[in-house]
């Protein structure tokens, strides 16, 4: 790290001490965030969530025995927010496993690689990667407000990436306009015939997904092509709403907007505002690029205030939203 992205650092950090940020729940302090390009690589949407813990690697066998898992469909009865669903058979299960070994072989079979993520909100009481929930635990009422479920990627011959997602909400708070990424994904005829083939596999499957504290089954899916791998993540959980990407308004702009802020956060924002001011400034004299990232879903948001610095490296600063 040169001298200058550290002065910064540091001076991000003086800055932000002691400073919350105002949503309905007063208690998240604001954190600097620093990416080292050298170490890490560039940042990109992929690399964020996967350092941040959003996203964990996992085997076809783990997700062969994840949806194999009779509590995951059935869960428990607490926590059926769903009503009087009907409970499936330990062999309606199997059969359901089988399905997906079925769907997975088919992929092996066609896809140069494979790709699965499980993806999930971080515990909503720390930053630390060491506390994002197990998804066993699920049951477990600090988790109430995680989701929790499975992406599948996959690369064709022609070197483009087809992604699965099951095809749900998360109610991201995304009213802002989003940035333009551009892909240019060229689909062939190969690849659009493949991806035809995909969906009749996909047409009688469901998946469960772990929701606002309950397991509920999702019976369609959504199909996204891309250019690459982090794109092609990122425009899956982008279409569900789990992730927006923002070209960043004035910070103070942003979370003083009365509109947004009940009396006690505003009076909050107010006793702050000179700091805040002082922060936005700095990241806007210091940093080019500036993004805002906006991740997770239902009433936990953790967003990232971050821009380039001038030796490639990107800093800001990052914190945790409640909004219901």
């Amino acid at each position: 790290m040169k001298e200058s992205t550290a002065d910064l650092l540091a001076e991000i950090e003086k800055t932000i001490e002691g400073l919350n940020y105002p949503s309905e729940a007063d208690y998240y302090p604001l954190r600097s965030f620093f990416w080292e390009t050298k170490e890490k690589g560039e940042l990109t949407t992929e690399r964020l969530l996967l350092s941040s813990g959003f996203l964990t690697p996992a085997t076809l066998q783990e997700f062969i025995d994840f949806v194999a898992t009779e509590t995951h469909w059935n869960g428990e009865p607490r926590y059926d927010f769903l009503g009087d669903f009907r409970q499936k058979s330990l062999e309606e299960i199997k059969q359901i496993a089988e399905a997906y070994k079925g769907l997975l072989g088919f992929l092996e079979r066609n896809f140069h690689e494979i790709k699965i993520y499980l993806v999930r909100n971080i515990d909503k009481f720390s930053f630390s990667v060491h506390d994002i929930y197990d998804i066993s635990d699920i049951q477990d009422p600090k988790y109430s407000a995680q989701a929790a479920f499975y992406v599948i990627l996959g690369k064709t011959n022609d070197g483009m990436w087809i992604g699965i997602s099951p095809d749900m909400d998360c109610s991201g708070l995304y009213e802002d306009k989003e940035m333009m990424i551009e892909d240019n994904p060229v689909v062939t005829n190969e690849v659009f015939e493949f991806k035809q083939e995909l969906k009749i596999f996909l047409q009688n499957l469901e998946m469960p997904a772990a929701d606002f504290g309950a397991w509920k089954r999702i019976n369609s899916f959504l199909l996204e092509i891309s250019s690459s791998r982090h794109l092609c993540v990122y425009k899956l959980l982008k279409a569900i709403r789990f992730i927006g990407l923002f070209e960043a308004a004035a910070f103070c702009d942003h979370i003083g907007n009365p509109e947004l802020l009940g009396s006690d956060q505003e009076a909050s924002f107010k006793k702050s505002e000179k700091q805040y001011r002082h922060l936005d400034n700095l990241l806007r004299e210091k940093l080019t690029n500036l993004q805002e990232y906006i991740i997770g879903g239902d009433v936990v948001f953790h967003t990232y205030y971050i821009g380039k610095t001038a030796d490639g490296n990107w800093l800001g600063v990052q914190t945790i939203s409640i909004w219901t």
